[in-house]
This record gives C-alpha cells, sequence and structure tokens, in this order.
C-alpha cells in the first residue's frame, strides 16, 4: 500500500524538488567541474572515503569555493562534513536506466568512468553548452538526464524517485524503533 501510494502521490518526489530549488546559505553543492576537480585530485571524497591530511581538505575546500586556513579544529571538522554531505547528495540522484526492451547489461566497466559520458549528454542531448555543463550541479544533471530518459521511453533499473522517499521514511521508523528500544 505504501508503494502504490508514493508511486501515485500527486506530489513531486522530494528529492527532486530538493535539488531544484535554491541552495541554503548554509548549503554548498558539486558542480560538473567540482568534480572534475576532485576526481583529478583523486580526492578520497570521490569514493566515500574519508579526508586523512590537511593537504587533502585544503584542497577539497578549494573546489567548493572554501578556505579552512585559521579555523579551529572543530570549525574545519564541520567543513568536512558539510563537504561529505554535497558529494553524497551530488551522486544520490544517479537513477539505473535502460532502453525498454534492451537485452541484459554486460555491467562491465568500459573505461570512461562516468564524468565524460554524463558531460557529453549534457551537450548533446540536453543542449546545454559546455560552460553550462561544466557549472551544472551534479544531482541536478543526474535528475535531468533520467527524466530525459524517461521521456525517451526508458525504463528506470533502480530505485525511483518517489520510492526513495519512501525508503528514507522507512529507515527513519526503524531508526525511531531502535532509539526506543535502546
Amino acid at each position: 500500500m505504501a508503494i502504490a501510494r508514493a508511486e501515485n502521490s500527486p506530489w513531486e518526489p522530494r528529492c527532486i524538488t530538493r535539488i531544484f530549488s535554491p541552495l541554503r546559505s548554509d548549503e554548498i553543492a558539486l558542480t560538473m567541474t567540482g568534480w572534475a576537480m576532485l576526481d583529478a585530485a583523486r580526492s578520497p571524497l570521490m569514493i566515500g572515503g574519508p579526508l586523512k591530511t590537511l593537504a587533502e581538505v585544503r584542497e577539497a575546500a578549494a573546489v567548493f569555493g572554501m578556505n579552512v586556513e585559521g579555523l579551529e579544529l572543530e570549525d574545519v571538522a564541520r567543513v568536512v562534513q558539510t563537504m561529505e554531505e554535497a558529494v553524497s547528495a551530488a551522486f544520490a540522484t544517479t537513477l539505473a536506466m535502460r532502453p525498454k526492451d534492451a537485452g541484459p547489461s554486460s555491467g562491465g566497466n568500459d573505461g570512461f568512468g562516468s564524468f565524460l559520458p554524463i558531460l557529453s549528454c549534457l551537450i548533446t542531448q540536453v543542449r546545454i553548452s559546455l560552460s553550462e555543463a561544466l557549472a551544472l550541479r551534479v544531482d541536478r544533471a543526474h535528475a535531468l538526464i533520467a527524466g530525459m530518459r524517461r521521456n525517451e521511453g526508458w525504463e528506470c533499473h533502480g530505485t525511483a524517485y518517489a520510492l526513495r522517499e519512501l525508503e528514507e521514511e522507512m529507515a527513519a521508523a526503524e531508526n525511531s524503533k531502535e532509539g526506543a528500544n535502546a
């Protein structure tokens, strides 16, 4: 019943409305350029790992237009947490999709990575300029491509955006249940 309610809701999925709403003053977002810069620096943020050195923190902070020089340790920790959350949120809108009637996926890596195919799609299929594509937030890029693919008749092969909200609600309910039992 909850799945049907989520799939048939008159409201847009919250994850989509969040990413197309303006950032709050205390939020940052990863852009396509930021993705390229962090990846080129082999930042652990890009693979969900912790920043281990002050040099890594400085380099990542610079990508987001921040400077940690002169900050107290607690403030540096908040900056790191904010960057980790921004990178995580950027890739949370990734949605696996495949053309209808497509055969089984090879599932293999073709050596292109993810950045170039996404950038190419933004330019050639979403039809935005290179500078616009590079300035675009990564979460928005993923959502735009998923929306375009859906409009082309592709099928979702991951957790649909509407069901992600349901998963979040179920996880929150489970966490509150565990907290009450502790």
